[in-house]
């Protein structure tokens, strides 16, 4: 706005970000800058022509930090890919923590003695960091949140190339450890499928599900339409596929998430106007996993 002497439209933000990312390539910069650039430039202009090719090179953007600054990340991926079996990510925050560990613990000698992912956030820093198989990311760590830190990590994993897919897995499930899952029979689950899990298919959900869970202390109701059938939100696959039109959405269009408190259905919603669906197939059978925890629901006090 100061060089122009007036507010700039969003083609000549993008072709300022343009020379940005030129000039921070020529010096070899930060690829956390490039990130942030290429986002930007997708966000101000999501329709133009070559915003596919700005979406692959934001992720190869991605691969590179990963590969320089989390390797173990890009690692655990690779494995599940050898392997054939989607990646589990245990979704907790710095309160649960310890939870979130010991889930994590059980479920790596329960799922093939893959080692789990598990995701927090975290407004301290800037850029992603991965400790002790904790993937912090730079997002709110608050229940109101919860739709960006999913957003965020599907945007990752995608650019790593989760050939084989994501479960995400909640923090308060318990793992049937005297039931193991059967190898083939979780492989060829997951073979076909893009989007799956319970499916809360009717539009009187609760809109109050939130209530005590958020940060604020007196929550409004859910005010969003009913779309489609989602999957909920404890236990449910991405695919690939499912991963990349999340990630594509996301980038383009991250004004999608505001107002929402649901991640599980933001990611129906989503998939849903790309003709991605939920399939039902409670996966709690297929994986031995109970989701049938208690409610985290806080005392509110008159």
């Amino acid at each position: 706005m100061k060089r122009l002497g007036r507010r700039p439209a969003a083609h000549e933000i993008r072709a300022h970000c343009a020379e940005l990312i030129r000039q921070q390539s020529a010096a070899g910069n930060s690829s956390q800058m490039m990130k942030i650039l290429i986002r930007i430039t997708i966000k101000s202009s999501p329709y133009m022509q070559n915003v596919a090719h700005l979406i692959g090179n934001y992720k190869n953007t991605v691969r590179q930090y990963v590969g320089a600054e989390m390797p173990e990340v890009a690692d655990r991926v690779s494995i599940c890919n050898q392997k054939e079996l989607p990646l589990p990510l245990i979704i907790s925050c710095k309160k649960y923590l310890d939870k979130a560990k010991r889930v994590a613990r059980e479920l790596e000698l329960h799922y093939f003695n893959i080692k789990p992912i598990i995701v927090i956030g975290g407004l301290d820093s800037g850029f992603e960091s991965f400790n002790d198989g904790i993937l912090k990311l730079p997002v709110s760590d608050d229940y109101e949140g919860l739709p960006y830190k999913m957003l965020e990590v599907f945007t990752l994993f995608d650019a790593l190339g989760a050939r084989c897919g994501v479960i995400k897995i909640d923090d308060d499930v318990t793992i049937n450890k005297d039931l193991p899952p059967n190898l083939d029979e979780v492989r060829s689950a997951f073979k076909f499928a893009d989007y799956m899990g319970n499916v809360m298919g009717y539009p009187h959900f609760d809109r109050t599900w939130h209530f005590g869970k958020c940060n604020s202390s007196v929550s409004s109701i859910y005010g969003k339409a009913f779309v489609a059938p989602y999957a909920n939100g404890p236990l449910y696959f991405l695919s690939k596929t499912a991963l990349s039109k999340l990630t594509s959405h996301y980038l383009k269009y991250p004004g999608c998430l505001e107002g929402e408190l649901y991640e599980d259905k933001a990611v129906g919603d989503i998939l849903h106007s790309y003709g991605i669906n939920a399939e039902h197939n409670p996966l709690q059978y297929t994986l031995q996993i109970d989701t049938d925890a208690p409610d985290r629901l806080a005392s509110i006090s008159a």
